[in-house]
């Protein structure tokens, strides 16, 4: 079985109460902070390489659009923080890529360099530049690395994305954000449902319980071109 992470975030002795964290596995989304993209200064025009944690919301970096993945800049829309974690090179094991030879979304797996703690972020990217009407739908990292905003938790470990899937919940997730606001892409949004168990202990559920639903309706909602349809 898989080990299990417990953090007790606050206790109320009188009523004996507990609140505690309960985890299978540490949150494994994300791109590490360390990791290198190339980033365009709109005044004149340079390119540089810079480090994840060096990103914000606006800046302009590289990624790609469009069905034949074409390399271009585009605007970051939001940036998440995911806290700290393990990650192998510069992804967690279950972060999404997509291969570019044969356009399959696919976990990064434990491949790269020796595992290491670092900062974790998620960076959704919106329009390309001189194409406000095409979104980026992945970015490009200074390896060539074409990286999602999604990992295996968001749709479940079992599910296997196509790439005409995942361009629907691409749209539908920046849709989303350009609506209501970045709250989705940051962790402590999902952590705030409690359940009362049976042993007085009130335990906090983690955000990858929720997604899978929330995927699976997103799918369902697009396939059925209608917003008013019952899986909307």
């Amino acid at each position: 079985g898989s080990n299990v992470h417990v953090r007790v975030l606050s206790r109320d002795v009188a009523n004996g109460v507990a609140f505690v964290l309960l985890s299978s596995n540490p949150p494994s989304s994300c791109i590490s902070g360390s990791a290198q993209v190339q980033r365009l200064n709109p005044t004149n025009g340079a390119v540089a390489s810079v480090a994840v944690r060096e990103l914000t919301e606006g800046d302009t970096i590289r990624g790609v659009v469009g069905d034949d993945l074409e390399p271009t800049f585009c605007h970051v829309e939001t940036i998440g923080n995911f806290g700290y974690g393990p990650v192998y090179g510069d992804y967690t094991d279950h972060h999404l890529l997509i291969d570019s030879s044969n356009k399959a979304i696919v976990p990064h797996g434990t491949r790269g360099n020796n595992m290491t703690d670092v900062d974790k972020y998620v960076i959704l990217l919106g329009a390309a530049v001189g194409q406000p009407d095409e979104g980026c739908m992945a970015g490009m990292d200074a390896n060539s690395n074409l990286y999602t905003p999604l990992d295996t938790d968001f749709c479940g470990p079992n599910v296997t994305l196509s790439f005409a899937q995942y361009k629907l919940l691409y749209k539908m997730i920046l849709r989303t954000v350009r609506r209501s606001g970045s709250h989705w892409l940051q962790l402590a949004s999902y952590t705030g449902r409690t359940v009362n168990g049976s042993d007085g202990i009130v335990r906090v559920q983690q955000w990858n319980e929720f997604t899978p639903k929330l995927c699976t309706s997103m799918l369902g909602c697009a396939a059925s071109g209608v917003a008013t349809s019952d899986a909307c």
